[in-house]
């Protein structure tokens, strides 16, 4: 069936769709803390540890491992992720490279920072920053927010010193409304 302008479209199709509570989790650098919250209630606050203030240069890539503050979308989820510093260029055979096979792994960005369970890091969660710019969680709490989170859920980190890239996952949730406007054809 022709629509206009241009569009053709095959028949109507009807859509039921479900809006589930709004799950928001706060992940604050300054406290080391994840607060979660259910429909604005809080549901759980838990320590974490998140991405160590250092970086690396291999092959003369800077590689930082901040976490980088900013609002996060759930987009995978696995009970076990295979993760690589290959990935992003830190090879496996320097000091802090590693090719682990990590537990109840929520995928937040497209450059693989995840939330997930870090049951070696325990000690310094709430504490300091230890990881390659992952969230560590506790593997008690991991396993709650593995069961509770889902595709579209929001991760809000804050505090840290870098700043997500606004194309480094679902990036509108990363550009103000003004600069968003100026994209838009009623801007």
């Amino acid at each position: 069936m022709h629509l206009g302008d241009g569009m053709y479209g095959e028949t109507d199709r009807t859509l039921n769709l479900t809006i589930g509570p709004a799950k928001i989790a706060t992940v604050d650098d300054v406290t080391k803390q994840m607060t979660v919250t259910i429909d604005g209630q809080v549901a759980r606050h838990f320590p974490v540890s998140m991405g160590r203030d250092e970086s690396i240069t291999v092959d003369g890539q800077v590689i930082s491992f901040v976490t980088p503050s900013g609002t996060y979308v759930a987009q995978e989820k696995y009970d076990v992720k295979q993760m690589n510093s290959g990935s992003y260029g830190l090879p496996t055979s320097y000091d802090l490279g590693y090719d682990s096979a990590i537990p109840l792994a929520v995928r937040l960005s497209n450059s693989g920072i995840f939330a997930h369970s870090a049951p070696w890091s325990v000690a310094d969660q709430g504490v300091r920053n230890v990881s390659h710019g992952c969230i560590n969680m506790p593997p008690d709490q991991a396993q709650w927010f593995y069961d509770t989170f889902s595709y579209g859920d929001i991760v809000q980190v804050t505090g840290t010193s870098t700043q997500l890239a606004p194309d480094d996952g679902y990036g509108d949730w990363n550009i103000g409304w003004d600069q968003w406007l100026q994209g838009s054809a009623i801007s």
